[in-house]
């Protein structure tokens, strides 16, 4: 099926992914740290990349352009809690996931998401 990449600091959500996507047959490659995101891209080509939007390091608004800058045309999925923005009760959130899809992000999804909903939106921008 499709090579993946998933870049994101919370071991466990990726892990997560990693299982979903690997089960539908997926060759999945994890990062945690966002900073790494452009060698490992100037190293390898993936077919998706899949990427949360809260990080140390680069962001995920940061990591569509770095993204972008190596890749033009890979598919790019964001994953969000926006757990930041959630707590203070405004429409923070909406804005940046917006920016997120200016900036060049083909997807965005919103955590927590069932896995069904993972692999569709997975199959749509392969």
């Amino acid at each position: 099926m499709a090579k993946i990449l998933i870049v994101d600091d919370d071991a466990a959500v990726a892990a997560i992914m990693k299982a979903i996507l690997g089960s539908a047959g997926h060759d999945v490659t994890v990062e945690s740290h966002s900073d790494l995101v452009p060698k490992i891209l100037a190293k390898e080509s993936f077919d998706l990349i899949i990427s949360d939007l809260f990080m140390p390091h680069f962001d995920g608004l940061e990591m569509v352009l770095q993204i972008r800058k190596l890749c033009k045309k890979t598919p790019i999925l964001i994953v969000t809690g926006g757990s930041r923005y959630i707590l203070t009760g405004t429409d923070e959130l909406r804005g940046i996931t917006s920016s997120a899809e200016l900036f060049g992000a083909n997807a965005i999804l919103q955590k927590p998401f069932k896995s069904a909903k993972l692999l569709s939106t997975v199959e749509d921008l392969l």
